[in-house]
């Protein structure tokens, strides 16, 4: 059963001044529609999925056990957690920490004032600012900025640094290991991987000679090769 909060919701007021919908604190057992932009003054949990067409803030904690998918901005001013898959059309701030099982898709940017933990898939259209440490669990993909205050974990690999680049593959590189489209592997793997071994993984011999070609900046050798 679906629970629908439009601006008859018991406890929903306008304040006219701001025009702007309040409710103290939502709780539900099951999935949840919100068809108006709104601000929960407190916490927020919900027992199933959660989709919000415009835009919300919460002013502490927000819990979705399923998906959750906002149609415009999200705030949340304490720990925001999601069980399944997460999408949001415009910009994402929370000031704790923020931890999705499945997937996070944002249209816009991210602020994290905490860590920020993925299971499966990032994607960010814009920048992605992260107080603490950053997990992600199988792709990262950042369109702008990318500035994390502590360690990140990329597939089960912790490291100091990452660095996203856009050639013919998205080419992810941390300290130890890089992953080259759906390829991931350590660095000196890559290093001496032979050609039957690259033409493998590779969709043609174009892509074994795309490698070739820029293999030393790839690895590390930036100052050395141009890549395309």
């Amino acid at each position: 059963m679906q629970t629908v909060i439009d601006k008859n919701f018991v406890g929903v007021t306008l304040d006219p001044d701001n025009n702007t919908y309040y409710v103290d604190r939502i709780d539900v057992e099951g999935s949840v529609e919100i068809s108006i932009s709104i601000v929960v003054e407190h916490g927020m949990k919900v027992g199933g999925s959660l989709g919000i067409r415009d835009s919300l803030i919460v002013g502490e904690s927000l819990e979705v056990r399923n998906s959750l998918i906002v149609g415009g901005y999200l705030g949340v001013g304490g720990y925001l957690g999601v069980g399944g898959y997460m999408e949001v059309g415009k910009s994402l701030e929370v000031v704790i920490s923020l931890k999705v099982g499945e997937s996070l898709i944002v249209g816009e940017s991210i602020e994290v004032g905490g860590s920020l933990k993925v299971g499966l898939w990032l994607k960010v259209s814009e920048s992605l600012e992260v107080g603490e440490s950053l997990e992600v669990g199988m792709s990262l993909e950042v369109c702008g900025m990318l500035r994390v205050g502590g360690d990140i974990i990329y597939r089960g690999i912790k490291s100091k640094t990452i660095l996203l680049i856009t050639s013919r593959y998205l080419i992810t590189i941390l300290d130890t290991h890089i992953k080259i489209g759906c390829e991931f592997h350590v660095k000196d793997a890559w290093r001496n991987f032979t050609d039957r071994e690259l033409l493998k993984m590779a969709a043609d011999k174009e892509d074994v000679k795309w490698f070739k070609k820029n293999k030393r900046w790839i690895l590390g050798d930036y100052g050395t090769q141009k890549g395309e």
